[in-house]
């Protein structure tokens, strides 16, 4: 495939920005050539050029004017053989070819709609724990677990050994970590950032929980989790913020078009499926058997189908919840690799 037809081609799944021509199979504009039945238009013409042709240039002599139409058939070619062999089946082009379809019929317009300043306050009053920088400690662990066939009591006798190190000297607990921990947080000395009562995804709870029942440079007892003995230190504590309204307006706007998004996307779903014919196997479908193929990994696509068409899409807008810790880095995320 010629890369200028990639080129164009990622630019209408992208979602250019100016007229697009019509992909409805509407004639737009003079027809200036034929591909099996499908015109190519004097308006296909005008939108490629606009994007080709460098700046400072306002004419075209004939030589250029068919060199663009010659790319257009081309890439008309292209375009029907690919619906031929059926790529337009495919799911990461179904994606683009959704996300394409909803920026120009819902989510521009939403993004166009002004947010009122009284509805925004009062989504800002009723959901104010949602803006809430919650109180976080920085915690760290060292997870212990039976070495060969080391039992889980001799395993313990080993740990409460470390503990009593420790306890003598605190500030070795780190050195400690990289030394014992058989997790994955180890080489950063067991550091796992700063985490609030929340917790993520890795920890287990007993960890969260143990650690907000100790002060700030306390350490706790040893504690059974993860398939080890487990033991806790927090350095650090960092308080609740609350934000006022004028800090998180943004945010709260952003959140309100989120919303306004997925009722669009609702609306617009439910008066397709009023026009579309639609036959569904209910019996077929419950006798269904599924388990994941060998090396298939999720995509992370949501299941359901209101959520911006089939959950494939999620305009960068509504997945912002405003609730952030703007407090400087804090390590919560994935451990360094080293």
């Amino acid at each position: 495939m010629r890369f200028f037809f990639v080129t164009v081609l990622s630019f209408f799944v992208v979602g250019g920005c100016g007229s697009q021509p019509s992909t409805s199979g509407k004639v737009t504009g003079t027809p200036l050539a034929w591909v099996n039945n499908q015109a190519i238009t004097s308006s296909d013409f005008q939108f490629l050029a606009d994007r080709t042709i460098p700046l400072g240039s306002d004419s075209l002599d004939a030589e250029q004017k068919r060199a663009l139409v010659d790319q257009l058939i081309d890439d008309e070619l292209l375009l029907q053989e690919a619906i031929n062999q059926n790529i337009h089946r495919d799911p990461m082009v179904r994606r683009a070819l959704i996300s394409s379809l909803l920026k120009e019929t819902v989510y521009r317009e939403v993004a166009e709609a002004s947010i009122d300043e009284a509805e925004a306050k009062a989504y800002f009053e009723a959901h104010q724990d949602e803006f809430i920088v919650p109180e976080k400690l920085q915690i760290r662990r060292i997870l212990f677990r039976p070495e060969g066939d080391e039992s889980m009591d001799d395993c313990h006798a080993r740990a409460l050994k470390v503990r009593g190190s420790i306890a003598k000297a605190p500030h070795t607990f780190r050195e400690m970590a990289r030394l014992h921990s058989k997790d994955v947080y180890a080489q950063r000395g067991g550091d796992l950032g700063y985490l609030s009562r929340d917790g993520k995804s890795g920890i287990p709870t007993e960890v969260i929980d143990t650690a907000f029942a100790l002060e700030v440079g306390d350490m706790s007892t040893l504690f059974e989790a993860d398939g080890g003995w487990n033991l806790v230190q927090v350095a650090n504590r960092r308080e609740a913020i609350e934000r006022s309204y004028d800090q998180m307006k943004a945010s709260v706007e952003r959140q309100l078009r989120g919303i306004r998004q997925e009722q669009a996307v609702d609306g617009y779903l439910e008066s397709l499926r009023k026009k579309a014919k639609l036959s569904v196997d209910e019996p077929t479908i419950d006798s269904l058997e599924w388990s994941r193929g060998k090396g298939q990994r999720p995509l992370g696509l949501s299941p359901s189908p209101s959520r911006a068409a089939g959950g494939l899409i999620v305009p960068p807008s509504a997945g912002d919840h405003g609730n952030h810790d703007h407090g400087g880095h804090d390590h919560g995320g994935q451990p360094d690799q080293k």
